[in-house]
């Protein structure tokens, strides 16, 4: 008997732990959710005074412990027109101004001349964005 009492006191003990430990991980999640979302709002309310995305973005970054939670975008790149030029140069303009470039139809040498391309000239993209061409023999 008295190891089935010592049993249900040792489970009722667990069980006040355990309580104990979902409620203090409440409270600082409450407290963590309620201190970034005071961030956000200065930092809003700081980009707003600046004027400029990139702003909010630095300010919010700093928001979350983990540099990698939130990252600043970087600004778009205006695709630059590369149809008439040969291949090597198209994917030398393209690489300059941080984006990739893919061949999807046409031959790959150096001086095959690029007959088409996607997106447009003038299209703002992310960087690292890859625009399709296609070639033909020069």
């Amino acid at each position: 008997m008295m190891v089935i009492l010592a049993a249900i006191g040792a489970v009722a003990l667990a069980t006040v732990a355990v309580a104990a430990i979902v409620v203090a991980v409440q409270v600082r999640d409450q407290t963590d959710l309620a201190r970034h979302q005071r961030c956000v709002q200065d930092a809003e309310a700081m980009s707003n005074f600046a004027r400029s995305q990139g702003a909010f973005e630095v300010a919010l970054a700093a928001c979350f412990p983990n540099p990698g939670a939130v990252r600043a975008s970087e600004p778009p790149i205006g695709i630059p027109a590369v149809v008439g030029e040969t291949l090597a140069q198209a994917e030398s303009d393209l690489e300059k101004t941080g984006l990739r470039s893919l061949l999807i139809r046409g031959p790959s040498a150096p001086g095959s001349l690029v007959i088409e391309q996607a997106p447009n000239p003038g299209t703002s993209v992310p960087p690292g964005t890859a625009v399709e061409m296609t070639t033909q023999p020069a």
